[in-house]
């Protein structure tokens, strides 16, 4: 596709305080955009898979090939931490960056938001752990998520996992870091780079996005903004989930999946997670296990306990068919993905399902569930997810 046959194509729309500029091919309208925003030398944040795809460097040559600077920093892991984050802070702050350029998945959108925290205000991750605790400004940023899931690049939240753990912990937790000044200026959502994901990222990038809107829908923080967001979200995700992690995946239907996913994460931004989310994160830390793939393991069983208090009239809203059509919609489409739907499936033990519980209750997104979620009914959730 030529530059003006991507520009007759594409559409720019404000989403949540977000400048966004989808459609096929845009990525090569990323020097000038980023000139735009005034940066003249840009850190490329990104990682090893993404490199490997060929990613990187079209970021980097639609950069250099508008007259800026760009050095590519790819040494972040599949759950950023705060190692990776301080050496890419002392990478942007080696080559004198003044626009950060975060291409891949929510890993390196996370870990660039991350880094812009350190570069711009010094300090470390724990510093921010919390909300608009960044004093000066922040550098301009844009996300071009790789993969329709994360919904990252529509919030102003890093996650970040401490490489350490503290005195008395087995795991490092996950911060959640946000502040207003972290957001990225300017998204790009172009599918092209989404077809290049193998399926498993695919399927488990989109079951997290499917999750983002099922969970924000329902959240004490609901609102009239992010029920529609998530509505809108979950329309476009439940109807192209099954094409878009097929093994011939089309450029359209990973337009629509990545739209909705970063509707999604404007859902989120406005209304916050649940108890899925909060179960699904220990099930990473103390088994590898991958976020999406967590967390849409768990979903079913959430919703059908949620659906026992106020959500159930909600999950109706949602779906006529209510939580139980929800439910059965999130587990075919683990099927179909090929992804499992117990815990026995991925190893984990019986025995440890107390201690897991112990752990959820400690995260930030259960406080956001329709029904209060206790440290014992973390441990129904599991038993019931086993």
């Amino acid at each position: 596709m030529s530059h003006a046959e991507a520009a007759t194509s594409s559409w720019r729309a404000t989403v949540g305080g977000i400048e966004v500029l989808g459609g096929s091919e845009v990525v090569a309208f990323l020097g000038e955009e980023a000139s735009r925003l005034g940066g003249q030398r840009a850190l490329v944040v990104s990682d090893r898979g993404v490199s490997a795809a060929g990613h990187s460097e079209r970021v980097l040559w639609a950069l250099t090939g508008s007259g800026l600077k760009a050095e590519l920093f790819d040494e972040v892991p599949e759950n950023p931490t705060t190692v990776a984050v301080a050496q890419g802070a002392a990478a942007a702050a080696a080559f004198g960056a003044d626009l950060l350029v975060a291409v891949g998945g929510g890993s390196a959108l996370d870990c660039a938001k991350g880094i812009n925290f350190l570069v711009s205000n010094g300090g470390k991750m724990e510093d921010y752990w919390g909300w608009a605790k960044a004093a000066r400004p922040m550098l301009p940023s844009i996300g071009i998520p790789t993969t329709a899931g994360t919904g990252s690049e529509a919030q102003s939240y890093a996650l970040i996992t401490q490489a350490q753990a503290p005195p008395g912990d087995a795991h490092g937790r996950k911060m959640a870091c946000g502040d207003p000044k972290a957001r990225f200026r300017l998204v790009l959502l172009d599918p092209q780079l989404a077809l290049t994901a193998p399926a498993p990222v695919r399927a488990a990038a989109g079951i997290d996005a499917v999750a983002h809107a099922v969970e924000s829908f329902v959240t004490r923080r609901r609102n009239p903004v992010s029920s529609l967001l998530a509505r809108e979200a979950w329309n476009r995700l439940s109807g192209q989930f099954a094409l878009a992690v097929s093994p011939r995946p089309s450029a359209a239907g990973l337009a629509e999946m990545l739209f909705g996913a970063h509707l999604a994460g404007a859902a989120i931004e406005a209304s916050m997670l649940g108890a899925a989310h909060a179960a699904a994160n220990p099930l990473t830390a103390r088994y590898g296990i991958a976020h999406g793939q967590a967390v849409g393991l768990m979903l079913p069983t959430v919703v059908r306990w949620n659906a026992q208090g106020p959500a159930g009239e909600l999950y109706r809203e949602l779906s006529l068919g209510g939580a139980e059509e929800i439910a059965l919609a999130v587990a075919q489409m683990l099927r179909t993905a090929g992804l499992p739907e117990r815990l026995s499936a991925l190893d984990v033990r019986a025995e440890e399902l107390p201690e897991l519980a112990g752990r959820a209750r400690q995260e930030w997104t259960g406080g956001f569930n329709p029904r209060p979620v206790s440290e014992e009914d973390f441990l129904r959730l599991y038993e019931a997810a086993f």
